[in-house]
């Protein structure tokens, strides 16, 4: 006997054009078992769960959302012990009801887009093909923002030739439209105001004309996660290149035009595509590296010579590729570089070396005009795995296996004899690893909080030793000489600081 998964979504949902269901795992499910019955009266041993979570994996209190909360809803059905091992089919149902009562329906169709349904169940499509029922099936149903309004979800399924089996009684949602908290911040410069800071205004994609759709979703949707997570930073811009140099050069092109568009004043000989860099490789573009060698970065324009500032969070497709798992965890390690950079309001002043390791700007990230790995690629590695490791569906053991692998570095750093503040970015041992131990360890001993949020913003008053010495209690020397003597010991000791 085969059966039909039936799930029922009753919601008013800011769609994305694709939607994607995705195997999970979670624990922290709403339990709505007393409630599931068939349409016969019949008693079943079939249990269903439902929950929404937020970005950082945590339960979202589904009564109180706003409408730019993100939300991740999942749901976990185990059948009927007869119905368990056979072919199903999934289907998703909209009510989307606003808070004037206006109400539409919809169903989820093979490719991932909602039609309009009319309530006839034989018009009713499929949205996904089971090819055996598991004795738990956990399900992402949605994952996104929500618009104002009523949202209820009824989970069921149904055998063929047998009764539906469903939850009685909904899950619900409220959602209430968002005030305006935050405003775009400025930042003065020669008599001017610049956006920088946390912007209200959402990131501009620009992708290769050989980018796939499905490309550009996954790097959005992992950029909204760290916007959910940490703020929405910028004024940002997301450039995403192919594998392909002649969708790159126009890619280039593309560059110089919203460059002029928005900075009339930007040099376009130098700061735009010149010479041959595809071929003899004499010259420069934006994205050229990106096409042979892969890219994933964040380049920050705050200079005293541009009419517009802003940062670029660069991708490619490889090292890694949109379908690789290591693209998500690099995706969120870039977005907090955006936040590190937009912390910082300090315009870039031209040294004239001709050097771009070498900045005022980075006097601020470490105490030296030279560019360094230290907290800026320490603090962007381990944020991107903690939160990562975080999400519903990603093992509970995820991050210390992770640190677990980086600490392997540990000796070969201990043996180095340098301070971690100096150390390069083509180093014998992984200096990132490293760093990023380094920053487990500050949060251990102070608060995720102290570092993701009041260092960095009190870099610009504070400059950095004082704003490292006001967080974390200890001159950065200090905390590193503690550091140092603690990393000395067996990894077992060292992971029981890791969540």
């Amino acid at each position: 006997m085969s059966v039909r998964f039936f799930i029922v979504f009753f919601a008013l949902l800011s769609l994305p054009t694709q939607h994607t269901f995705s195997e999970v795992n979670s624990d922290k499910l709403m339990s709505v078992a007393s409630k599931v019955r068939s349409v016969t009266g019949a008693s079943t041993d079939a249990s269903i769960s439902v929950g929404s979570f937020s970005a950082d994996g945590s339960l979202a209190n589904a009564g109180s959302l706003t409408s730019g909360d993100y939300v991740n809803l999942i749901a976990t059905i185990t059948p009927d012990s007869n119905d368990a091992g056979s072919n199903g089919e999934l289907f998703v149902i909209l009510l989307s009801v606003t808070n004037d009562g206006v109400a539409n329906w919809s169903f989820l169709n093979t490719e991932n887009n909602f039609e309009e349904w009319d309530l006839n169940l034989l018009n009713l499509g499929a949205a996904k093909a089971i090819s055996s029922l598991e004795a738990t099936n956990s399900i992402s149903i949605f994952e996104g923002t929500l618009q104002p309004g009523r949202h209820r979800i009824a989970i069921g399924y149904m055998a063929d030739g047998g009764p539906l089996i469903y939850t009685a009684k909904a899950f619900n949602i409220t959602v209430s439209k968002e005030t305006e908290t935050n405003k775009s911040q400025t930042i003065s410069f020669a008599g001017k105001n610049y956006f920088w800071g946390l912007v209200e205004d959402r990131p501009e994609v620009y992708a290769a004309s050989d980018v796939t759709q499905e490309h550009i979703d996954l790097t959005l949707k992992w950029v909204n996660k760290g916007i959910a997570l940490w703020g929405n930073y910028g004024p940002l811009e997301i450039w995403i290149v192919g594998k392909s140099p002649e969708a790159a050069i126009e890619l280039d092109k593309k560059w110089c035009e919203i460059r002029f568009l928005k900075d009339v004043t930007w040099d376009k000989v130098w700061d735009c595509a010149n010479g041959d860099p595809y071929g003899s490789g004499d010259g420069w573009s934006p994205f050229y590296r990106c096409v042979a060698n892969g890219c994933s970065s964040v380049s920050t324009y705050i200079k005293d010579d541009l009419s517009y500032y802003f940062n670029i969070l660069t991708m490619s497709s490889k090292w890694p590729g949109p379908e690789e798992e290591d693209y998500k965890k690099v995706v969120l390690h870039e977005y907090f570089h955006v936040v590190q950079h937009a912390n910082l309001a300090v315009t870039q002043i031209d040294d004239k070396d001709g050097n771009n390791k070498t900045s005022n700007r980075n006097v601020y990230f470490s105490g030296d005009e030279v560019q360094v790995p230290f907290l800026m690629e320490g603090g962007a590695e381990y944020m991107g795995q903690y939160w990562y490791s975080k999400q519903p569906d990603i093992d509970v053991g995820y991050l210390k296996q992770e640190m677990e692998r980086k600490a392997q570095h540990l000796q070969p750093y201990l043996n180095d004899g340098r301070s971690l503040r100096v150390l390069g970015y083509n180093e014998d041992f992984g200096v990132y690893a490293v760093a990023s131990w380094f920053v487990a360890y500050l949060i251990h001993n102070t608060s995720e909080q102290k570092f993701r949020n009041d260092f960095w913003r009190q870099l610009t008053i504070l400059g950095f030793e004082e704003a490292f010495r006001t967080a974390f209690g200890k001159s950065a020397d200090e905390m590193i000489q503690e550091f140092n003597a603690w990393i000395d010991q067996p990894v077992e000791e060292l992971l029981k600081i890791i969540p």
